[in-house]
């Protein structure tokens, strides 16, 4: 069980009285929301309420026996203590405590443990006085509010309880809600009756089990295998893509990629350009690809496109034999990609043996 760090009770008790005193069972209740706790809880209006991290010149910042918001916030932010209310009569105060730890997350829920469990745990605990009867001694139990499970533990002296709190894990996290006096005095019934509405009151804005997070493992494996898979067949299909276009034109169809500029027939066989590269589909061969740049160069006539593919004649590409796209959008592309190594001529026609 997370050890309780106490302030100095004179600094307390002297700093309570600099403050007008207000019943703590004023009328009405005040609600505050936790944030990185996910939780929202009721107090009675009268308290003195510190959220961390608490601002410079808050009022109630010398309850706490420290004299500044930037001493107060380490000490909270040391302590995992994200609220911590106080009774103007006496000094005794309500503190949430949340943190997380290796074996809150091994639990992660208290919702997950049978009774049998959570008993098992109150009875581990390492406390020198469980004897009813001998004081001090400390009764604790399993109290349930909104089907989560707290163990209860109240610790009695001569005078009665002087602290009184509850525990509990949630979503993986540990949460300390309890009340504790510096007086001589133990806790009032009616500071005990404000921690029980606490508990009551107690809401959290999302509560998952165990069984959740395996679910969410199994659904992250699963996404994770299926992008594997999805992967392994875009290498597949990329291997495979020369094959593809070889049976399709087999059966009379090329495939065409995206950004398709124009296909065109030529003497040597369909060639299709795109926008960095134009693919040679010659009869009974494999499709052949070329970047521009391997070429040497490109020479645009009145009837035709000549290209220069690396160790092979040179490629006619007639405007009249355009299956799809027209000859502007080629030259469009041949002058981006070659730049002054395309050149448009204008003179005699063409001849077979160009």
């Amino acid at each position: 069980m997370r050890a309780r760090a106490w302030a100095l009770p004179a600094l307390l008790l002297s700093a309570a009285a600099l403050l007008p005193a207000a019943p703590a069972a004023a009328a009405g209740t005040q609600a505050y929301h936790v944030e990185e706790a996910g939780v929202t809880l009721s107090l009675p209006s009268g308290m003195r309420v510190l959220q961390y991290p608490v601002e410079e010149g808050d009022p109630a910042i010398p309850l706490t026996g420290y004299s500044t918001a930037q001493e107060l916030n380490q000490y909270y932010e040391g302590m995992d203590i994200l609220l911590e209310a106080y009774f103007p009569e006496t000094g005794s105060y309500i503190t949430l405590e949340h943190w997380e730890t290796e074996e809150s997350w091994e639990l992660y829920s208290y919702g997950d443990l049978s009774q049998e469990e959570l008993e098992a745990r109150i009875a581990d605990y390492p406390y020198y006085w469980w004897e009813e009867g001998e004081l001090p001694y400390t009764a604790a139990s399993v109290a349930q509010h909104e089907q989560i499970p707290f163990l209860h533990y109240t610790d009695l002296d001569v005078s009665g309880a002087v602290s009184d709190y509850y525990e509990t894990v949630v979503n993986g996290s540990w949460l300390y809600l309890g009340a504790y006096t510096y007086a001589e005095d133990a806790l009032t019934e009616e500071e005990t009756a404000a921690l029980s509405a606490a508990i009551e009151s107690l809401s959290f804005e999302t509560v998952s089990s165990a069984n959740d997070m395996a679910w969410l493992e199994q659904l992250n494996f699963v996404s994770t295998l299926a992008g594997y898979l999805l992967s392994v067949l875009a290498v597949l299909f990329c291997a495979l893509l020369p094959w593809l276009r070889q049976r399709a034109e087999r059966y009379g169809r090329i495939l065409t990629l995206p950004g398709l500029v124009c296909r065109v027939n030529s003497p040597l066989g369909t060639v299709d350009c795109y926008q960095n590269y134009f693919v040679l589909f010659s009869p009974g061969m494999s499709p052949v690809s070329y970047w521009y740049g391997q070429t040497g160069g490109a020479v645009e006539t009145s009837r035709c496109f000549w290209l220069y593919p690396p160790g092979r004649q040179p490629l006619a590409l007639p405007k009249e034999s355009f299956a799809a796209g027209a000859p502007v959008l080629l030259a469009r592309v041949l002058s981006r990609q070659l730049g002054g190594r395309f050149r448009q001529e204008e003179g005699p026609e063409e001849t077979a043996e160009r």
